[in-house]
């Protein structure tokens, strides 16, 4: 899966990213892990996970 390895590749690199989700809620941390359902992103030592369908758009964060 194409996102799957994108996103284990951003964990690999541990840099900062925003998910945004489809409700428009923004999470900004670095990704932990990935597999086809779901991602685990840090936020200040808080891990969030999110189900991939859930997700709209990761980007680098700006910051």
């Amino acid at each position: 899966m194409l996102l799957k390895n994108e996103l284990q590749e951003l964990a690999s690199k541990k840099v900062e990213v925003r998910v945004i989700i489809v409700n428009g809620f923004q999470i900004v941390g670095k990704i932990l892990d990935a597999d086809e359902s779901a991602v685990i992103v840090d936020v200040n030592g808080s891990r969030k996970v999110v189900n991939l369908s859930a997700v709209s758009t990761v980007e680098l964060s700006k910051g």
